[in-house]
């Protein structure tokens, strides 16, 4: 996939298990985008964009690939409102794992979106962006 300048402006930040290249879009409340593994941070192209104009500064990293193993045993303490918009037909990532993933988080929603499969950010942009700034708007803290 390629890096769609719609995401922002490109940085980097050096962490203890290496660098993270992200783009940044946008003002105000963070809103931090997740990607699975295969893709990058230009699957949400069609998402940032308009969070951004509803007031949001979006950040949207490239995730290296493979589990992170100690990040999962920290999800039950992580204490921020978390949003896993779930296509409902996927069927690469089953409806039960985002259930699974949010029993694991204590402040997660999990909201499904019909007519769509394992990549929603491509088949449903408006949909999820629409659904983001609700999320964000309802969580946001500056």
């Amino acid at each position: 996939m390629a890096r769609s300048e719609a995401l922002g402006t490109v940085h980097e930040v050096t962490l203890p298990a290496g660098r993270v290249r992200y783009r940044e879009r946008g003002e105000g409340p963070p809103v931090v985008y997740v990607h699975g593994l295969l893709v990058n941070a230009d699957l949400w192209r069609a998402v940032v964009p308009p969070v951004a104009a509803a007031g949001f500064r979006c950040i949207a990293p490239d995730w290296p690939l493979g589990a992170h193993e100690a990040a999962a045993r920290a999800l039950p303490q992580f204490a921020k409102p978390v949003l896993l918009a779930w296509a409902e037909d996927d069927r690469l990532f089953p409806l039960a794992l985002a259930h699974r993933l949010a029993g694991l988080l204590p402040h997660a929603t999990v909201a499904t979106i019909e007519d769509s499969w394992a990549f929603v950010p491509d088949h449903q942009p408006a949909l999820l962006a629409r659904l983001v700034v609700d999320f964000a708007r309802t969580h946001a803290t500056t």
